[in-house]
């Protein structure tokens, strides 16, 4: 999943979908919630580990196991 669908589904998940209200518990401007969205602002890590904090889970998950050829029963 590319980051910014993670981010949408994230967004719909914990706040309705809503910028304005993910804008408002950052205490950011919607404005500039709405370019992280559009793509049209890159993330820094900080920005980054305030979404997760927002969202209360990572937003890039990393796997638990490996179901690969090689995988260990």
């Amino acid at each position: 999943m590319m980051t910014l669908d993670r981010l949408r589904y994230l967004l719909d998940k914990h706040f309705e979908g809503k910028q304005l209200l993910l804008a408002r518990h950052l205490g950011k401007s919607e404005a500039e919630v709405s370019k992280w969205f559009n793509g049209v602002q890159n993330f820094t890590s900080k920005t980054i580990g305030k979404l997760e904090a927002a969202f209360g889970e990572s937003i890039w998950p990393v796997a638990t196991h490996h179901d690969g050829p090689n995988a260990q029963e």
